[in-house]
């Protein structure tokens, strides 16, 4: 009788192929603008990966209190922020996706690297 496995993500699989070793921490994500494309694609796209061990989102950032205060509600887990700057200088942020509108990422990159 074979039994069903679930089959890793395709980052997962990536990550492997690659030689890389299983990533023995979580990478800590803070997310930049948490609007309509943050929450219908990012987001649950870092919580599939963290059921997997290999993200969690530890931050998030809006301009808007009241969307920041709807996602975060989401993600009790998270701190949030209305400047990017004070997320990007975390000590919980190890990476941080950039989801604010395109004509803001160069910012937000830049003061991320």
């Amino acid at each position: 009788m074979r039994t069903s496995r679930r089959s890793a993500s395709p980052v997962a699989t990536h990550l492997h192929s690659q030689g890389n070793a299983p990533v023995s921490q979580p990478i800590r994500v803070g997310i930049v603008g948490c609007g309509e494309v943050a929450q219908t694609i990012h987001i649950p796209a870092l919580l599939q990966l963290e059921l997997e061990g290999l993200f969690t989102i530890t931050a998030i950032c809006d301009v808007s209190p009241r969307v920041l205060a709807a996602v975060g509600d989401r993600l009790p887990g998270a701190e949030r922020y209305l400047d990017y700057k004070a997320l990007v200088e975390s000590e919980k942020v190890d990476a941080v996706l950039v989801a604010n509108p395109h004509v803001y990422h160069a910012p937000v990159a830049l003061a991320a690297m």
